[in-house]
């Protein structure tokens, strides 16, 4: 859906590499995940967490999209772990021309 767009995706964890490849077998994941153990990235975009009512050390789940420039032209910060938003919001943000 959003390769045929010409969109590409990547995650990023704040975890150990082995652990993300243990993830990623487990699960089945296609797309590409990045480790940030030291939670640079996350830290620079302001979604770590130290600590939560619901976690301890971790960083928010977050959705953003990029233009051609790399210039962030849309941003989702959820709430708890469980807050994402919908891959049908997401293709209307695209489709909208943001």
């Amino acid at each position: 859906m959003l390769y045929d767009k010409g969109i590409q995706i990547i995650a990023i964890a704040g975890q150990k590499l082995k652990g993300i490849q243990m993830y990623v077998e487990a699960e089945g994941i296609k797309i590409p995940i990045l480790s940030d153990e030291s939670r640079e990235v996350i830290k620079a975009y302001e979604v770590f967490v130290p600590i939560k009512w619901d976690s301890f050390r971790i960083a928010a789940p977050s959705t953003y999209i990029l233009d051609n420039r790399h210039t962030i032209v849309y941003s989702y910060i959820g709430e708890s772990q469980f807050d994402r938003p919908a891959i049908e919001d997401i293709l209307e943000k695209i489709d909208s021309g943001l």
